[in-house]
């Protein structure tokens, strides 16, 4: 059976390879067909010092988001809390770890944004982001809400600063209904 007769599989809508010379890659015209999506990033900054995400869906207004966030090095972890931001975000481990900037590490992170054609439910978009340099790397976890209950078709995802390394992708993913 392939993917697409499958219940609950992952269905690749769109995905795209850096150049270098872009900050962001923008998926429009989403399909509304699907339960949630699922984001998946291997990126690298080409600003040594930042190169988190900012993930905006849809447009809006800033009062319509907020994040909260745990991220660990293990030896010590931070948590954070912003409401009101103007976009989803990633905690960049480029900026955190000494151990990351710099080294050529690229970051992997998926942005699972539950029920996102759903008009009738604010949404929810969970953001799991790890870069490891032979057993020293950073880890966060991060819940992000859009208090709108429009159905998100379109995503626009830059890199804070610099623009995206050759060779980084971005792949979006529609995540079927276990009925459909």
């Amino acid at each position: 059976m392939n993917a697409g007769n499958m219940y609950g599989a992952m269905v690749p809508i769109v995905s795209y390879t850096a150049d270098g010379t872009s900050n962001g890659f923008t998926f429009s015209n989403i399909p509304q067909t699907y339960q949630d999506l699922k984001l998946v990033m291997s990126y690298k900054s080409t600003n040594t010092s930042y190169g988190g995400l900012n993930l905006y869906p849809n447009t809006g207004t800033a009062t319509e988001k907020s994040i909260t966030g745990l991220q660990g090095d293990g030896s010590s972890a931070t948590s954070w809390n912003y409401s009101n931001a103007i976009g989803w975000y990633n905690y960049n481990p480029n900026s955190s770890s000494s151990v990351i900037t710099g080294t050529g590490i690229f970051v992997n992170t998926t942005w699972e944004i539950l029920n996102y054609s759903n008009t009738s439910t604010f949404k929810t978009c969970l953001v799991r982001t790890a870069a490891d340099s032979n057993g020293s790397g950073v880890t966060s976890l991060i819940v992000n809400n859009l208090r709108n209950t429009a159905g998100i078709s379109l995503l626009t995802i830059y890199v804070a600063f610099g623009n995206y390394t050759a060779g980084s992708t971005a792949t979006l993913y529609g995540i079927r209904a276990v009925s459909s």
